[in-house]
């Protein structure tokens, strides 16, 4: 089926990878984001990252599906690269994966320009959690393990572009 296979827009309904989607402008994840973080305090970071893990979680296997890639190291890797792929027509940013260690599931994965953290330039702290959560279970669901990633740096906190260590449970 191939990646262009992934997206189907007509007569009204999105559908990615299989599931019924909504699109949002990232304003709306921002907008939502600064209410949590009102009422929650700090707890609104394993909020958002527990949101983005498990929308993955729940995409990821799907997607496996749809492209019919044998699970070994090379696919695993091919699949990676590709879900990157898919998450560039989000309109998250530009995604890179930076090192790909299936051996010892350690990712180096960056995004130029998040639409998540660019309304928090110049805050002088990490913002992307959501997208931590989203790289944690994508990555983990297409290699089938448990991982855990955290933003390394960020644009909001003056970086060129966000950056996330990706390491197993």
């Amino acid at each position: 089926m191939g990646l262009k296979g992934m997206i189907s827009i007509e007569k009204g309904l999105v559908v990615v990878a299989g599931e019924r989607s909504v699109l949002i402008p990232p304003s709306f994840i921002t907008l939502l984001q600064d209410r949590v973080m009102k009422e929650k305090g700090e707890k609104w970071r394993e909020i958002f990252y527990e949101a983005g893990k498990k929308a993955m979680d729940n995409l990821a296997p799907t997607y496996k599906l749809i492209m019919l890639i044998p699970r070994n190291s090379a696919s695993k890797k091919k699949l990676i690269e590709e879900l990157v792929e898919i998450w560039s027509w989000m309109s998250c940013g530009r995604p890179e994966v930076t090192k790909i260690d299936l051996r010892n599931n350690h990712f180096t994965f960056r995004v130029y320009g998040s639409t998540i953290a660019k309304p928090y330039l110049g805050r002088g702290e990490m913002m992307c959690d959501y997208l931590a959560g989203m790289v944690a279970g994508g990555f983990g669901s297409i290699i089938g393990e448990s991982l855990k990633c955290r933003e390394v740096k960020c644009i909001a906190n003056g970086n060129e572009f966000c950056e996330f260590e990706v390491t197993g449970v």
